[in-house]
């Protein structure tokens, strides 16, 4: 499988192996606004909100939370292979 990262003019991430695409946005503010990650529950001095794309299409709900977690979660990550749920 081959994943395609590109960046928007909004500065948005967009991550896709051809049949699903990730958004990554930043939200310029952490978890004092935004509540904590909602992937590991802790506080992010950073949070991200990540929407998962079929073609042009939401698929899934949007996640916010550390940028880390967020990558971790995607359907070809290693975490969601092992079997955790993958929004």
């Amino acid at each position: 499988m081959t994943l395609t990262t590109s960046t928007d003019k909004y500065g948005r991430e967009h991550t896709t192996d051809g049949a699903i695409t990730y958004r990554l946005s930043a939200l310029n503010g952490s978890s004092d606004k935004y509540g904590p990650c909602e992937v590991c529950g802790k506080r992010c001095p950073d949070t991200h909100i990540q929407t998962r794309l079929n073609g042009r299409s939401y698929d899934g709900p949007q996640v916010f939370g550390c940028y880390s977690c967020l990558v971790g979660i995607r359907r070809w990550s290693p975490a969601a292979s092992a079997g955790q749920a993958v929004p």
